[in-house]
């Protein structure tokens, strides 16, 4: 499956949208009412981090300048399909990236983080 994501990162430090190709590994094991899957994937992703979100750790480096990233994305994750077609998964997504700013280079640290919760509706 493809999946494609937009989301803030660490509240109202950034926002990034990564997307990924997952494969998708069924429990063959489950013989209930709905459905288990595990899924795992490889993809990438672009951000920035919000204007001036960095100025109170070193005011010289970020004064108003665009800070950017872009890096490869990893997924992992487990979904339940109901027999309707919803679906809720809860996945592990992060983003190892640069961090790209006026004067500078680093870590983007926030990305190692990514991952969530969904509720979604299945085609």
């Amino acid at each position: 499956m493809l999946q494609v994501d937009l989301d803030f990162f660490s509240f109202e430090a950034g926002l990034q949208a990564t997307a990924t190709y997952n494969w998708i590994f069924p429990f063959n094991s489950w013989k209930r009412a709905g459905s288990w899957n595990w899924y795992a994937g490889v993809g990438g992703g672009i951000g920035m981090l919000m204007p001036g979100w960095w100025e109170h750790i070193d005011p010289t480096k970020l004064k108003g300048a665009f800070t950017g990233l872009a890096g490869v994305a990893g997924m992992i994750g487990v979904e339940y399909n109901f027999k309707f077609p919803l679906q809720l998964s809860l996945d592990y997504r992060p983003l190892f990236s640069p961090l790209l700013f006026k004067g500078g280079a680093g870590f983007n640290m926030f990305g190692v983080f990514g991952g969530g919760f969904a509720v979604r509706y299945k085609f």
